[in-house]
């Protein structure tokens, strides 16, 4: 793939990322509103589980007819196991609400977006990189909605979330895998790069500063108002929840149950296992296909 395409497809996945963040809120109006006149009854929220259902049946088949074809190998195949497990896991105990499903084709698409950007010959199948970007896009998104497009709506950074969004990329990482990209050249480049490395230092280098000097904060010495920000002592400070006490506990789920809400550091291990797991099935695949 040329140049050109490249740049096209990265185009087409920062406008697709920055309309899916700026239309969130009225998206969610819309799934959560009844549809116009002639269609007063239905909710379309009350068939996102429905057409979940159905888009996870289409997955299988699609699997089980590439593994029939013999166009995937074993590490695809247990990737695919592991991020069903994961999904499974996440909607048993982060979800509060059927609505949250969307994060999951949401950020598919992107990442099959960003894999088209950013794959070249030398690496037709970036994985890691490609989730490293989607992952921190993920995180960017749900920041903005929490600080500004609609704060009056969340009463923390929702870091599951940031873990549902990073399990939607790995879905569609998965799509692309099992399409049968297992071509590797001799000498391919590395997992990561210095892109993602000096990013990923940076994000932390600056996070911590931020800890360090006082102004980024978790809990609130009381609620605050809406926007995650609160004027002490004549300084701004950054809390992480408006609400006391709300990060690291169980709480009701919309209809019956009860979901987790994770902590900043609970969110982070979890960001980096899955991460890495996916490294590793993509260092996998390479060496294996290296050797044969």
């Amino acid at each position: 793939m040329n140049n050109y395409i490249r740049r096209i497809y990265l185009l087409a996945a920062v406008i697709y990322w920055a309309l899916s963040s700026v239309l969130h809120l009225k998206v969610s109006l819309f799934i959560i509103s009844p549809l116009p006149d002639f269609l007063p009854q239905i909710r379309p929220s009350e068939y996102i589980s429905h057409l979940l259902v159905i888009l996870a049946a289409f997955f299988f088949l699609w699997i089980i007819i590439r593994v029939k074809k013999r166009s995937v190998g074993p590490i695809t195949i247990i990737c695919a196991g592991l991020w069903c497990l994961a999904v499974f896991g996440a909607n048993r105990f982060l979800v509060s609400t059927g609505n949250e499903y969307v994060h999951y084709p949401q950020y598919a698409i992107l990442s099959i977006l960003l894999y088209k950007a950013i794959k070249t010959d030398a690496n037709p199948s970036p994985f890691a990189r490609v989730l490293f970007w989607v992952t921190l896009m993920g995180i960017i998104d749900e920041t903005i909605q929490y600080f500004y497009i609609c704060p009056s709506y969340g009463d923390y950074l929702d870091f599951n979330d940031f873990v549902l969004n990073e399990l939607g990329a790995v879905g569609g990482l998965v799509i692309i895998a099992s399409t049968g990209c297992n071509s590797y050249p001799a000498h391919n480049e590395p997992h990561i790069g210095k892109a993602e490395i000096g990013t990923a230092g940076a994000t932390v280098m600056l996070i911590s500063l931020l800890a360090l000097s006082g102004l980024l904060q978790i809990t609130p010495p009381r609620e605050i108002p809406p926007g995650g920000t609160l004027k002490m002592n004549g300084n701004i400070k950054i809390f992480v929840e408006r609400k006391p006490g709300i990060l690291g506990t169980w709480q009701k789920a919309q209809g019956a149950g009860r979901y987790y809400v994770l902590t900043p550091l609970e969110g982070a291990a979890i960001i980096f296992v899955i991460w890495m797991t996916c490294l590793f099935c993509e260092s996998t695949a390479k060496r294996r296909r290296l050797r044969g």
